[in-house]
């Protein structure tokens, strides 16, 4: 009784409600983002290859991915992405501010957290989720059990871990379907205020 956790929460100072932000039929061109730090662990590969089957449906769709990188990740990330022929779909950015990331995000469709499912990951919460949360963001996660603690199938779109057809399908249809986009968005961003700092 005498421990209160407080959640690693979104500096709401610069993520906020993104009140333009628009839900519409996505054909084509769908953008994806992640960002902060770019290790296996983080799934990244598996996202990548579930680009692949997205531009099957979605074409012209990417994934733009910030953040600093593990040396020999990046190159397997960088073999990967000319292997499957994605050049023009997948951009390994490097570092930039909260604020820029904040930019991004507005221009974004998607936020994607791959994770892989071991141990560690499974204790670690995604502060970048909780940013995309709190812009409004869609959100297609691994379910690992640190997030099923906090969100439900209504606030994010779950896949099953290190499966890249899962990822793709759960993003295709959210493609085709922007009224559900926009229930995801909404209820995670209601689930993130009752974690908030403030509270």
């Amino acid at each position: 009784e005498n421990i209160t956790i407080v959640m690693n929460t979104p500096d709401n100072r610069i993520f906020t409600y993104d009140k333009n932000r628009q839900y519409k039929i996505i054909k084509k061109n769908a953008r994806l983002i992640y960002h902060g730090t770019v290790a296996k662990r983080f799934g990244l590969h598996v996202a990548i290859q579930a680009l692949k089957y997205i531009n099957n449906r979605v074409p012209g769709s990417t994934l733009t991915i910030y953040g600093g990188y593990d040396k020999s990740y990046k190159i397997y990330l960088k073999d990967q992405i000319k292997e499957l022929g994605l050049e023009d779909n997948v951009y390994l950015m490097g570092i930039h501010n909260l604020e820029e990331i904040y930019g991004f995000i507005q221009e974004s469709d998607f936020g994607v957290v791959p994770y892989l499912d071991n141990l560690y990951m499974n204790l670690a919460l995604s502060t970048k989720m909780f940013e995309y949360n709190a812009s409004l963001l869609p959100v297609v996660a691994s379910k690992l059990r640190s997030f099923s603690k906090i969100f439900d199938y209504d606030s994010i779109a779950f896949t099953e871990p290190e499966n890249a057809l899962d990822l793709a399908d759960k993003i295709i249809k959210l493609c085709f379907n922007p009224d559900k986009r926009r229930m995801l968005a909404e209820n995670a961003y209601i689930t993130l205020q009752n974690i908030s700092w403030e509270v």
